[in-house]
């Protein structure tokens, strides 16, 4: 209906009856959420909150249906069972399905966000505790430290390596100890990497020997012009590539971490202590969760799609 200013004025009937605690708890939520309630003239005032309460109370009252299909998208899937007794059973559940799509992935998406920022956030802390030092990581992964970093060091930096180590180590007879068998064990995980890696390098060798041997037999002495160039010793690398195959050995070392990866940590430290939250980042990302909707599928174009013609006139529910 149309008052005598032009505005939509509640439908007929609205707060005329009460309603269950909970339905008046949904439709205050949505009354005081960022909803558009109705078309509204330029330069009309907004609606208040008494105002913006009674309209949404009038349509729920008046049409459940109607109500459902234009709030929906402020619905949580709590709120679905307000409409079982006044929404045919095939429209409930296909906005029971839209509601549940719309917060289910922004609450795991949520919740990865948070774990994640988390770890990142005690990077910092856990790289001043020496977590992230060259040292511990090469112990956590030796072979792929061998492969950046280890195999370009010259030998005055290898030597400094273990001079630092011991260092590290000096006086304390029982981390010498814990250090020798650290060594052991990082060798042998090394050795078991690498014994990995070479099988698989020679089980796809073996399976293309033939090309192999015709590409070698065209390719001539190219191949040991690749080799030469792919195996680069110390001496013929910069100090500047050294430090790009560093930062990157680093680098993928934090997305380790980042995504769980490092076996032997215990992540329960960090991903339930709330004193890694960065409140900034949690207020962005739950407003990222806010906007983040796609824009709905009508119900009615869900049954044109299907094939169904709707015949009937309830779509204007102002």
């Amino acid at each position: 209906m149309t008052s005598a200013t032009g505005t939509d004025d509640p439908p007929e009937g609205a707060g005329a009856r009460g309603v269950p605690p909970v339905i008046e708890a949904m439709i205050s939520r949505i009354a005081n959420s960022n909803c558009r309630l109705k078309n509204q003239q330029i330069g009309e005032p907004d609606l208040t909150t008494d105002e913006k309460h009674v309209f949404v109370k009038g349509v729920f009252t008046n049409n459940p249906a109607a109500f459902l299909s234009r709030f929906w998208k402020a619905l949580l899937p709590e709120d679905m069972q307000n409409f079982v007794d006044s929404v045919a059973d095939y429209e409930l559940q296909f906005y029971r399905c839209q509601v549940a799509s719309l917060h289910q992935p922004a609450r795991e998406r949520s919740s990865r966000n948070l774990v994640r920022n988390r770890r990142y956030n005690a990077i910092k802390g856990l790289t001043a505790e020496g977590y992230f030092s060259d040292d511990s990581m090469m112990q956590r992964n030796p072979l792929m430290y061998q492969q950046m970093v280890g195999q370009y060091l010259t030998e005055e930096e290898r030597n400094e390596q273990i001079k630092a180590r011991q260092r590290e180590l000096d006086g304390r007879i029982s981390n010498v100890l814990m250090n020798c068998i650290d060594n052991e064990a990082m060798q042998r995980t090394k050795d078991y990497e690498l014994d990995l890696e070479e099988g698989a390098m020679e089980e796809e060798e073996d399976d293309e020997e033939e090309e192999d041997e015709e590409k070698e037999e065209e390719e001539g002495d190219g191949d040991e012009e690749v080799d030469k160039n792919y195996k680069r010793s110390p001496s013929t690398l910069d100090q500047r590539e050294k430090d790009m195959l560093k930062s990157e050995f680093l680098h993928v070392m934090h997305e380790r971490f980042l995504s769980g990866s490092d076996v032997d940590f215990d992540y329960s430290t960090i991903d339930s202590n709330t004193d890694y939250d960065d409140l900034q980042t949690i207020g962005r990302d739950e407003e990222d969760k806010y906007f983040d909707e796609e824009e709905p599928f009508s119900f009615r174009q869900k049954l044109s799609a299907s094939g169904i013609t709707c015949t009937d006139d309830d779509d204007d529910d102002d």
